[in-house]
C-alpha cells in the first residue's frame, strides 16, 4: 500500500510538472507572437480581428494539452506493461518489432 501511494505521488508531481512545461509553452508562444506582430512581422495579417486572434489561440493551445493528455496516457500504459510483463521481455519484443518494421538501410 505505502509503494502505491508512493506511485500515485511520483505520477502526480510528474503530472503537475508537465502543466508546468505546457503552461510555459503556451506562454512563450504567445508572447513570442505577439512581440512579432508589434514589431510588424505580420503585416498580411493584419485585417484578422482579435478575436478570431483569439480562437484560433484557445483552439490550437487546447489541442496541445489534449495531446500532452494522450502522450502521459500512453507512457502510463508503457509503464504499466513494464511492470506486469518485464523490462526483459518488453525490450526483446521492442527490438523484434524494430526489425521487423523498420526498413534494413
Amino acid at each position: 500500500m505505502a509503494d502505491e501511494n508512493q506511485s500515485s505521488l511520483s505520477n502526480e508531481e510528474a503530472e503537475s510538472e508537465d502543466c508546468k512545461a505546457t503552461r510555459s509553452l503556451e506562454d512563450f508562444i504567445t508572447d513570442h507572437y505577439k512581440e512579432q506582430k508589434s514589431d510588424g512581422k505580420f503585416e498580411s495579417t493584419e485585417e484578422i480581428d482579435e478575436e478570431r486572434e483569439s480562437n484560433f489561440f484557445q483552439r490550437a493551445l487546447a489541442e496541445s494539452r489534449r495531446m500532452d493528455a494522450e502522450v502521459i496516457k500512453s507512457e502510463a500504459k508503457l509503464k504499466k506493461l513494464h511492470n506486469e510483463l518485464g523490462a526483459e521481455n518488453m525490450a526483446k519484443w521492442q527490438a523484434e518489432h524494430i526489425t521487423e518494421a523498420l526498413p534494413k538501410e
